[in-house]
């Protein structure tokens, strides 16, 4: 007897003797191990099978053991397979779309020996994430907590260490999970895991914040230590920015920075902005993920190193940013004691 078996996890056997004849004039016969269609007027054999599901791919495999000249076409609900012509075992990969049921159709004499369906197991192979991985981890920084006795989200917060605590040999670092870290000695810039990271300094300068200023100088005073020994390290660039205005990256180096004792002095910056109407900076996943945690960069799109050097300004603006930025490269330890500014009134 002919049997469709449908392996769905665990196996089971449908008789097909138990197919329904669609066809008014029985075009349709089961007889022993065979299914066979004896009529050229093209109809449909079908047999609803519950076990199958909406959704899954099944493989259905049958016989076509006779077939003069026509044609015959397997269904797996709404699913077609391919119009066969010829004597053969055929396998057809079919996912069930509509009703839960195999159909058989035929416009001429058809004997078919063998049927078998049987469900496409997909295997998934979980490989773990690395998630320091910029191709395919975008680092939000920020998630939102939520109060379930207000049953509402009631604020943000970051993934990032935003807390540093002072503490007399070591240096902490603690994020709002509560998760303490503190920094492995003579290891400068390793936290949360066992890269080196940069890091920066940013300071905005505002006093008088009412009044426009022009920004001449920019002081920094502090130490650099290689295993407590005094070094003649400084931060590696920074960037000056206004409201409108910014410098790019400037690399620091002995033609724009000058020291006296332990204070560092910054004189040589002007606006390289163009006319564009491009952000200062970007903050697109793109640009920053090389350079994580930053959390922005200057967008080259609004600078112009080429910018001639009398129409770059001098900066003029009611507040003046400063972002200091170290490599790390040397692991050196760096302390800012201050930072200051040296300005005037705009007289514009």
């Amino acid at each position: 007897m002919a049997t469709i078996t449908v392996n769905n996890n665990e196996p089971s056997t449908i008789d097909v003797n138990a197919l329904i004849n669609s066809s008014s004039d029985g075009n349709w016969i089961i007889s022993g191990s065979t299914i066979v269609h004896n009529n050229v007027r093209p109809s449909y054999m079908d047999r609803a099978i519950d076990a199958l599901k909406v959704g899954n791919t099944y493989e259905v495999t049958y016989t076509v053991s006779a077939i003069p000249s026509c044609t015959v076409r397997v269904y797996l609900g709404d699913t077609a397979g391919t119009i066969r012509s010829t004597t053969g075992t055929f396998v057809e990969t079919l996912s069930l779309v509509g009703l839960k049921k195999v159909r058989f159709w035929a416009n001429g004499n058809v004997t078919i020996t063998y049927v078998k369906i049987t469900e496409v197991v997909q295997t998934v192979i979980e490989t773990p994430v690395n998630l320091q991985d910029t191709t395919i981890i975008e680092n939000k920084s920020w998630t939102f907590s939520y109060y379930p006795i207000l049953q509402q989200w009631v604020s943000s917060h970051s993934y990032i260490p935003n807390n540093y605590l002072i503490h007399p040999t070591k240096f902490l670092a603690k994020r709002n999970d509560t998760q303490l870290k503190i920094s492995t000695s003579g290891t400068y810039g390793s936290f949360f895991d066992v890269s080196i990271k940069p890091f920066i300094v940013e300071s905005v300068f505002n006093d008088s914040p009412l009044s426009s200023k022009v920004f001449d100088n920019i002081t920094v005073n502090l130490i650099s230590e290689d295993n407590k020994i005094s070094t003649n390290k400084f931060f590696d660039k920074l960037i000056l920015s206004t409201e409108y205005q910014c410098s790019g990256e400037i690399i620091l180096d002995t033609t724009n920075l000058t020291k006296k004792e332990r204070n560092w002095m910054i004189n040589k910056f002007s606006d390289l902005t163009n006319s564009s109407s491009e952000k200062l900076f970007s903050t697109d996943w793109d640009d920053t993920k090389t350079q994580y945690p930053i959390d922005k960069v200057v967008n080259t799109d609004k600078i112009d190193v080429a910018k001639p050097w009398y129409q770059q300004a001098r900066f003029r603006d009611k507040f003046l940013a400063v972002r200091f930025i170290e490599n790390n490269l040397q692991n050196q330890k760096i302390i800012v004691k201050f930072v200051s500014s040296i300005f005037r009134q705009s007289q514009r």
